[in-house]
């Protein structure tokens, strides 16, 4: 038995493609920091802990983690 993970190629390319629509969405909420109204209320944490969560999540995806 090996230590390395047997994946197959469309077990790769899923999580490649999950992790960049969840990147996207990332930088969709980073994109809102760019509106005048979310800037100068106090909501601008929400943007930004939402594109965090999302940045993170796209990443552990990617890392097949």
């Amino acid at each position: 038995m090996t230590d390395t993970p047997n994946t197959s190629s469309i077990v790769r390319w899923n999580r490649a493609i999950l992790s960049l629509f969840w990147a996207a969405v990332g930088m969709a909420c980073l994109a809102l920091l760019f509106i005048d109204q979310v800037r100068t209320t106090k909501l601008i944490v929400v943007p930004l802990g939402s594109s965090a969560v999302f940045l993170i999540v796209a990443w552990g995806f990617y890392r097949g983690a």
